[in-house]
């Protein structure tokens, strides 16, 4: 017997290691590379149905799931969309019965990114879905892919709102995933050529292309070269842009990518057609319509819709057992209750008197809490008497000074035309300092404020800047960062600075700010395409002690780089943030 006993344990540790070895084998099937799948369909199809009844027969469930998910989106990408979104909701259940909500999640995104092309209003209802698991369960995890799907979705509802969430996801990528920084720089390529803002089209076109040909990646490719076609198309140059798609569908049809077979003739019969040549046009519209009706000859809607039934059924049959088990814990916690409620009546008489007891010290320490926030109140209004009157001192009070020593001298003057400019002169520098006393009061006026406000106001500033100078503002900040008073009027001063320094010394035609957040600090980027200087040959201007000197004056720490390319300033602040729920 105690042979038998030995014999079992050794039995069942021996098979404990084996199940654990198969879901090992399943998780690395399931963690395939993209490129590898798009570029393989056929086999990656293959392989993930293996893959469905390995996890099935072991019951490994999340492993099944995971499985499901990736051959539903080889079903989309071979443009077969009613087993796809079949797949991906067989997918989403088993997550849900799990309560693995991140894949959850992501399930849903990609549900409402592939039936975008047969009806986005249901598109739009799925990402809405994921984006409450993403609030409810405070998710982190794919958010880049779920914004840059979604402003995929929603371009043709409203292309602002896709912009700014193509731009949300390329922030967000480009610090966690590389391989998904080219489908980002995509799309804010193609929307930027719908604006007819090529120079940042072929920006952003460039760098995913830099990306994407480092690899082995056909589909990419073929991808890439669509959308440099879509550029040429807006621009318009018809030849180029038929270059591109014709490069483009050679190697989509290589890779049998059938959404961008459908996409390249479809373009083609239009761009061939705005040519003349008839001829052409009506091949690929003859393909472009072969292609389309193969996707279409089954009733996709009805299907959906059918699989849309069979979802909501499954997840109220999930929602009812929680209910009931969350019934039954209650019903557990009342008893628990009535039984601590008596424990608690019995002790509460012995600790009345030490509460009263601890109440009145906590009394005396208010009191004297009270005494030391009220010293502390004090000495805060002393340094912010002392902060308006230094800003005051150097900017108005010198200018006012300036202002009457000139008015002085007129009188000195014999020449009246000279009097006459030197009063014009006066006149502007009086404009300027009210200007100056103007932005000291809406510094002193804001306790507090965010990026955007300081925003809005350097915007301002564009208005009075020569013609032939451009600039650019970005704002990278996720979170909402507040900033005091005193950091308002500083970083507005800086940038005053750096501008005024570009126009008088640089010779620039570009100008580029851009705040960004770093850890718990802001990033301030000031830069121009201006000649530059040597930092080694030539000393600072009272400019750039200034815009150092207000950097450090709330705490940041101050760089300055220059060259034949150009200036860069940074300031690195420390601020306050102020972390919300995704949006």
């Amino acid at each position: 017997m105690k042979h038998w006993g030995v014999f079992l344990i050794f039995f069942l540790i021996f098979q404990t290691g084996l199940l654990g070895q198969e879901k090992k084998v399943i998780d690395s099937i399931n963690q395939l590379d993209y490129i590898y799948v798009s570029n393989n369909l056929a086999e990656a199809k293959e392989l993930f149905q293996k893959n469905i009844e390995s996890a099935r027969k072991i019951g490994y469930s999340i492993g099944e799931a995971d499985a499901l998910h990736l051959l539903a989106a080889v079903y989309c990408l071979q443009a077969n969309y009613d087993e796809g979104v079949k797949t991906f909701i067989e997918a989403a259940n088993i997550y849900e019965r799990e309560k693995e909500y991140q894949k959850l999640a992501t399930a849903y995104a990609d549900i409402g990114f592939r039936i975008r092309y047969i009806d986005v209003n249901k598109g739009v209802d799925y990402f809405r879905k994921a984006v409450t698991l993403y609030k409810k369960h405070r998710l982190t995890g794919n958010l880049h892919a779920v914004y840059n799907n979604y402003g995929e979705t929603i371009r043709s509802i409203n292309s602002d709102s896709a912009l700014y969430y193509f731009k949300k996801s390329l922030a967000v990528t480009r610090k966690d995933d590389s391989i998904a920084i080219p489908f980002c720089l995509n799309n804010l390529a193609e929307e930027y050529a719908r604006r007819k803002q090529f120079k940042l089209a072929f920006k952003y076109m460039n760098e995913s292309d830099a990306i994407r040909f480092k690899f082995d990646d056909p589909v990419g490719k073929a991808d890439n070269w669509a959308y440099r076609g879509d550029i040429f198309f807006e621009i318009p140059q018809i030849d180029s842009s038929i270059y591109y798609y014709e490069k483009s569908l050679r190697l989509a049809r290589e890779c049998e990518y059938d959404f961008l077979l459908r996409y390249d003739t479809k373009r083609l019969a239009l761009l061939y057609q705005e040519k003349g040549d008839y001829q052409n046009a009506l091949k690929y519209f003859k393909m472009n319509k072969q292609l389309e009706d193969s996707v279409l000859n089954s009733n996709v809607q009805e299907q959906l819709a059918a699989l849309q039934v069979e979802f909501d059924t499954e997840h109220t049959k999930l929602e009812l057992a929680e209910q009931k088990s969350k019934l039954e814990a209650r019903q557990k916690w009342i008893t628990v209750a009535v039984g601590a409620l008596i424990v608690l009546i019995i002790t509460s008489f012995f600790l009345f008197r030490y509460q009263r007891s601890k109440r009145e010290n906590e009394l005396k320490e208010l009191e004297l809490k009270k005494q030391l926030e009220t010293a502390r109140l004090e000495k805060e209004f002393a340094n912010e008497k002392i902060r308006i009157s230094r800003e005051l001192h150097d900017n108005i009070g010198s200018h006012l000074t300036f202002l009457i020593s000139s008015l002085d001298n007129l009188g000195y003057l014999p020449d009246s035309e000279k009097k006459l400019e030197k009063i014009a002169d006066l006149s502007h520098f009086g404009r300027q300092t009210m200007k100056d006393l103007r932005d000291t009061i809406w510094a002193m006026n804001h306790e507090e404020g965010s990026v955007e406000q300081l925003m809005v106001r350097i915007t301002e500033l564009r208005s009075v800047l020569p013609e032939n100078l451009y600039v650019d503002i970005d704002n990278e900040v996720e979170e909402e960062l507040v900033l005091n008073g005193l950091q308002l009027l500083n970083i507005f001063r800086i940038v005053q600075e750096f501008i005024q320094n570009t126009i008088k010394y640089a010779g620039a035609s570009e100008i580029k700010l851009s705040f960004r957040s770093i850890g718990d600090s802001l990033e301030l980027r000031l830069s121009d395409n201006g000649k530059g200087f040597d930092l080694k040959e030539i000393s600072f201007g009272n400019g750039i002690h200034n815009m150092k000197k207000r950097c450090e004056d709330i705490q940041g720490h101050f760089e300055i780089e220059s060259g034949p390319s150009g200036t860069l300033v940074v300031c690195r602040l420390p601020v306050q943030m102020n972390l919300e729920s995704l949006q």
